[in-house]
């Protein structure tokens, strides 16, 4: 829906596409390292899965983190490429800064992860950029039928 061929910064709107892109392919790594760790979680009692569980959490916990950073640098090049008014503009880099605290509260915690009332907080600084691209993405497609179809 963003490439649209009147933007003045088509290499903008390239890379948030991409970075986006790559945000997804990190989602899934993340959901794939949850999923594997469940199945590792069947037979607690083996040594080796315990380690090799200890790898995957930790790679999946990361991912998600490296997700979030992509999805936040995809914010910041899609309110500056993409033709919008200057108060959507200001509004998305805003989101970006709330999605980039979400992505440092885990850095605050060491190696004891976040807890669950930390990563609660994650999720609802993540949430303006959802908002964000909610707005972004109705307005498109109100602007633009055409984008529906």
């Amino acid at each position: 829906m963003l490439a649209r061929p009147t933007t003045s910064r088509p290499h903008l709107v390239t890379l948030a596409a991409g970075l986006l892109a790559c945000a997804g392919l990190a989602g899934l790594l993340h959901d794939a390292g949850n999923l594997a760790l469940t199945q590792l979680a069947a037979d607690p009692t083996d040594p080796a899965a315990t380690t090799v569980a200890w790898a995957v959490l930790l790679t999946a916990k990361w991912t998600v983190n490296l997700a979030g950073l992509l999805w936040t640098a995809a914010t910041v090049a899609t309110a500056l490429g993409t033709p919008l008014p200057t108060g959507l503009r200001r509004t998305g880099v805003v989101a970006a800064m709330s999605g980039l605290a979400a992505v440092l509260l885990p850095w605050t915690t060491g190696t004891d992860g976040p807890t669950a009332t930390l990563e609660q907080l994650g999720y609802a600084l993540h949430l303006p950029v959802m908002v964000w691209y909610g707005v972004l993405g109705w307005r498109l497609v109100h602007d633009n039928p055409a984008a529906a179809a």
